[in-house]
Parts: structure tokens; C-alpha cells; sequence
């Protein structure tokens, strides 16, 4: 998938997880953060963190299913 499409799959996303995701993955800086430094940045605990993340995941895969099967 090229850079562009991920950008625009990540647009999608809410604010708040789409950062989660940018940390957790390393996407902005390359530097990928563990759920419990991702939940420190957002003011949340790990946990909570780990489940923004899934979700914003599980989004992003059907997103870019259905952009795929277009």
C-alpha cells in the first residue's frame, strides 16, 4: 500500500486514535512506543490505550478492505 493510502486511511480515524496508532507504529518519527508510553502521552492508562489502538486497527483494516475491493 503506498504512503498516500495509508494517510488517507489514517485521516479517517478520530484524532486521538489516529495519534495512538502514529505512536504505537512508529509512523511519525520511527520510534515505536509500548501501549503504556502511548496511554502516558494521551493521559489514559495502558490498558485503555491497548484498546484505542485495537479499535482504530480492526477500523483501519476495513477501511482499507473496502478500498481494496473497489
Amino acid at each position: 500500500m503506498h504512503t498516500e493510502q495509508v494517510t488517507g486511511l489514517l485521516d479517517n480515524l478520530e484524532p486521538r486514535a489516529r495519534v495512538a496508532v502514529e505512536q504505537r507504529f512508529g509512523l511519525v518519527d520511527g520510534q515505536r512506543r509500548s501501549f503504556r508510553e502511548v496511554g502516558e502521552s494521551l493521559g489514559v492508562t495502558a490498558e485503555a490505550a491497548r484498546r484505542i489502538v485495537k479499535r482504530a486497527v480492526d477500523e483501519l483494516k476495513l477501511d482499507a478492505e473496502s478500498i481494496a475491493a473497489a
